[in-house]
Order: C-alpha cells, then sequence, then structure tokens
C-alpha cells in the first residue's frame, strides 16, 4: 500500500476521536486528539487496525450491540491476517502489538482514572 492510502485510514481515526471528544472542554480534547494522532503513527503499518479500532470507537459510543458483538471477530480475523502476511517482518509485527496494545492500556487506565475532567 502506498503512503496515501496510510493517511487516509490515520484521518478516519483522528477525525472519529475528534468527533467522539467534542464535547470535551480545553486540555482533555487536545490530550485525545494527541494520543489518536501518536497512536496512528505508531499503527500506520497496520491500517486494519486503524480501521478495526475507528469502527469499534464509532459503534461502542452508537451502543449498537449486534457490532459489538462482531468487532472482536474482525478484530480477532485481521490480526490473524496481519500476523501471517509477509509485508513486514514477524518481530515487526510483534512490537507494532505489543507497543499498541499497552498505549491502548495507558489510555483506558487514563481516561478510566480522569473521567471527571473528559466530561
Amino acid at each position: 500500500m502506498d503512503a496515501s492510502c496510510l493517511s487516509s485510514w490515520d484521518g478516519l481515526l483522528v477525525g472519529v476521536v475528534a468527533w467522539l471528544v467534542r464535547s470535551a472542554l480545553g486540555a482533555s480534547y487536545w490530550l485525545a486528539l494527541g494520543a489518536a494522532v501518536l497512536l496512528a503513527v505508531l499503527a500506520s503499518p497496520a491500517p486494519g487496525f486503524l480501521l478495526t479500532l475507528s469502527l469499534g470507537l464509532a459503534v461502542f459510543q452508537a451502543s449498537n450491540r449486534s457490532w459489538l458483538i462482531l468487532m472482536p471477530a474482525f478484530a480477532t480475523f485481521y490480526l490473524f491476517v496481519l500476523y501471517y502476511s509477509l509485508h513486514i517482518s514477524l518481530l515487526d509485527k510483534s512490537l507494532l502489538m505489543i507497543a499498541s496494545g499497552t498505549f491502548l492500556l495507558v489510555c483506558g487506565w487514563w481516561m478510566s482514572r480522569y473521567s471527571e475532567a473528559l466530561t
């Protein structure tokens, strides 16, 4: 895939996060956007991960139960395809998954700890 396709997936994630936190005030809004940009740059070699994350955030916000049930299946399938693809090395794929997972866990911890400031 070329760089223009990857940047559109990055933009999709940042756009979804910007729309979801549009009611946040001040620093919370910019921190959420900064986290989305950092995750988009981190996961740019895996555009399917960005698409799955964007769609997952949107359907979680919409409380669509049928899609919420299907999202883990899609994410699992994408991770299977990513892991066995040959466009990046196994070490790079493993590091990408570790870094993305750690980043998401830290963001989740931060949001649960400072949820009052985000609302």
